[in-house]
């Protein structure tokens, strides 16, 4: 067990501004010797931390002034084993995880309490052990009830399972290949569909020289030793990149949005989405649309009379409207690399020098497209973010979800003494910004890309710094 000071509670108040919120920090954790940790989420009146070390996994809790309750090592079947991935859910929390014996390997689930009692365990699957064997990975539905567990061997053999973690049964196993496929270059996303369906996305001849060749290969399984090479989604003639799929499971529609070109992948002429019915695939809807002078210069900060394109843009989220509508998020991002010949902090090349790399996350701006997949409205929210060399870990912004409208929570600065600001977004496209509150004097640095919701006026946010960790539980 780890043993930890007494945790000290640090609370601020601020009332001055429009919308008044409770800001409550966590002494500090070390993290020095964890693997990986994650936020697994509020239950009852406890906010349970998850932390992995090799062979060991603890649970911290902290009360509801984020002082720390207890902590608890979890104990399973074998005593060297491999996490495979960790499923929250609003009253427990599972654990999938893999271990070899007596040349067999075994793939089990272990179900926990907001104690982090075990309440339940069962095999998934037993099976002979293979030398070279790729590690599993796993994602899981939005419900949280169905998880996928999948491997990929020689960038084209792929082994997948779809679990019901509720029903403790296997939906479907499948062993199959991609032909002519380099996975990790072409493919795009995985999802898993609350009916335990998997979707494969690859990009297939996304190059100038075959730009009338371009398209997205999908392959959809479903249903026991069964795969279906679903659909081939040809791209119109136009380039895509930074492109994000999502399965809409109120509507039961793939979806996907990104950005296009005609004569240059590095320049950005337009947004494009797609809708992809789950019950007819060839019913799909695919929009491109080209960006808007106003929101041009906007962005730019000046009047853009020839435009050649956006640099240095990605999409970093799908929201999902109840109407089967969306919001296209995009982010102004760069990575800028240095060499350096001086000694110190930095990585160090071949050739000796020190290599130095900025990050700079700017502005985001948001694309509501309609169900059909016609323009309703765009926005846009300035920010400007610098860091170097931490991999921009509290770089870009969190969104909070409420039915009426969204916020977006970031650092003004990336530095020890900052601000947190907020963007209040309608439906309609409208926005406050608002302060949330000051880093000053409370040695945190925040990550809210790494930020959980857990409640619709509630975040809990780890502060991680100098291998130390720190919670921030913030309530609007």
């Amino acid at each position: 067990m780890k043993l930890l000071l007494p945790f000290s509670v640090l609370i601020f108040l601020f009332s001055s501004f429009s919308f008044a919120q409770t800001v409550t920090v966590s002494e500090e954790i070390s993290i020095r010797n964890d693997n990986a940790y994650d936020i697994i989420g509020k239950m009852g009146e406890r906010f349970l931390l998850y932390e992995e070390q090799t062979n060991k996994v603890e649970i911290q809790a902290f009360d509801m002034r984020m002082r720390q309750s207890w902590n608890k090592e979890l104990k399973f079947e074998h005593k060297r084993f491999e996490v495979v991935g960790l499923i929250p859910n609003r009253n427990s929390f599972s654990i999938i995880y893999h271990y070899k014996k007596k040349r067999k390997e075994y793939l089990k689930v272990q179900k926990y309490d907001a104690a982090a009692n075990m309440i339940d365990s069962a095999t998934i699957m037993e099976y002979p052990t293979a030398f070279g064997e790729p590690a599993h990975q796993m994602i899981y539905s939005e419900d949280k009830k169905k998880v996928l567990i999948y491997s990929i061997k020689n960038q084209s053999d792929i082994k997948a399972i779809s679990y019901d973690l509720i029903n403790k049964r296997v939906l479907w196993e499948a062993n199959f290949e991609i032909d002519d496929s380099q996975f990790f270059n072409e493919h795009i996303e995985m999802i898993l569909n609350n009916k335990g369906v998997m979707y494969l996305v690859m990009s297939k001849n996304n190059r100038k020289n075959k730009i009338d060749e371009h398209h997205y290969l999908i392959y959809r399984c479903g249903k026991q030793n069964e795969v279906i090479e679903a659909f081939l989604l040809p791209m119109d003639n136009k380039l895509t990149y930074s492109v994000s799929f999502d399965y809409d499971n109120r509507n039961q529609v793939l979806v996907a949005g990104g950005l296009y070109s005609v004569k240059n992948r590095s320049r950005a002429e337009g947004y494009f989405s797609i809708h992809i019915p789950d019950y007819d695939f060839g019913k799909y809807r695919l929009n491109y649309n080209p960006f808007e002078d106003e929101l041009i210069s906007d962005l730019e900060g000046k009047i853009i009379k020839d435009f050649k394109g956006l640099e240095n843009v990605r999409i970093q989220d799908i929201v999902l409207r109840k109407d089967g509508g969306m919001l296209l998020m995009f982010e102004r991002t760069k990575e800028y690399e240095r060499r350096m010949a001086s000694a110190g902090r930095g990585l160090v090349g071949a050739d000796g020098l020190r290599y130095i790399v900025d990050y700079y996350y700017d502005h985001v701006f948001i694309v509501a497209v309609h169900p059909d997949g016609t323009p309703h409205w765009d926005q846009i929210l300035h920010k400007k973010q610098y860091s170097q060399d931490d991999n921009a870990i509290f770089s870009s912004y969190f969104i909070l979800k409420t039915p009426s409208q969204l916020r977006l929570l970031f650092n003004d600065d990336i530095k020890l003494e900052s601000t947190v600001s907020e963007y209040v977004i309608n439906s309609k496209g409208e926005y406050d910004r608002n302060s949330v509150m000051s880093t000053k004097n409370q040695e945190i640095k925040l990550r809210f890309r790494d930020a959980v919701q857990v409640a619709s006026n509630e975040v809990i946010v780890p502060s991680e710094r100098r291998n130390r960790l720190k919670l921030v539980r913030v309530i609007f």
